[in-house]
């Protein structure tokens, strides 16, 4: 499967069901996450990775974080609350389109791949 291919694949899915595609869950398939629920998902998974960092020593936090393959931003929210800019690439429009309607960060930047071996020079950012 080439890049073209794999685009063309999660931008099916994404039209179809975006939350689901990202975190596939049977009993919310077919439009049936809420979406703070969803959210809270990931805001979790941050909060353990911060916490298992912390045992040993070790802050989540600095300058920048990238979080590539970032669908519709479910790691890339609680992210940007650690970092003073965190970056969400993603290879679908539609995955950061739905993450553009939904980030209320000024420190998130969202970016698509274009193109193999490109990422787009367009940022899609709330403001």
């Amino acid at each position: 499967m080439n890049l073209s291919q794999l685009q063309e694949n999660f931008e099916a899915l994404a039209a179809d069901d975006p939350l689901w595609t990202v975190l596939s869950d049977n009993a919310k398939r077919g439009g049936k996450w809420d979406l703070e629920e969803f959210y809270a998902t990931g805001r979790a998974v941050i909060d353990d990775l911060e916490s298992r960092l912390e045992k040993c020593g070790e802050c989540l936090g600095g300058d920048a974080a990238i979080d590539f393959g970032c669908g519709v931003g479910r790691l890339t929210f609680p992210l940007s609350q650690r970092f003073r800019t965190c970056y969400g690439i993603d290879i679908s429009r539609s995955m950061v389109d739905f993450a553009s309607t939904q980030n209320e960060a000024p420190t998130v930047r969202l970016s698509r791949i274009q193109r193999p071996g490109s990422i787009s020079s367009r940022t899609h950012r709330s403001t």
